[in-house]
């Protein structure tokens, strides 16, 4: 069973939240975990402060559904960092 479920829009939160409530504690937007989680605190606690959080479009990374490579590009390069970053206070805290 996953531990966390790292999500790239407000909605796929909503969706989990409306059909998997059970699960509801350990999801997040990326980017909303990244920039607010509270970094004094253990992974378990960090999930439980920002999926208290209502998911927001701010910290959705934009779909690039129907543009061109380009944008293709920006996505896939913006999920890398946030996931390196997501990384990172993960290894800091189980440490």
């Amino acid at each position: 069973m996953a531990d966390v479920i790292l999500a790239s829009e407000a909605d796929h939160v909503r969706f989990v939240q409306r059909h998997f409530d059970e699960h509801s504690y350990k999801t997040v937007q990326l980017a909303r975990f990244v920039q607010s989680a509270p970094l004094d605190e253990s992974i378990k606690e960090q999930l439980a402060a920002v999926a208290s959080l209502t998911p927001l479009p701010a910290f959705d990374v934009v779909d690039p559904a129907g543009g061109d490579q380009k944008d293709y590009d920006a996505c896939a390069q913006q999920l890398w960092e946030l996931s390196q970053v997501f990384a990172l206070l993960v290894e800091q805290r189980s440490t």
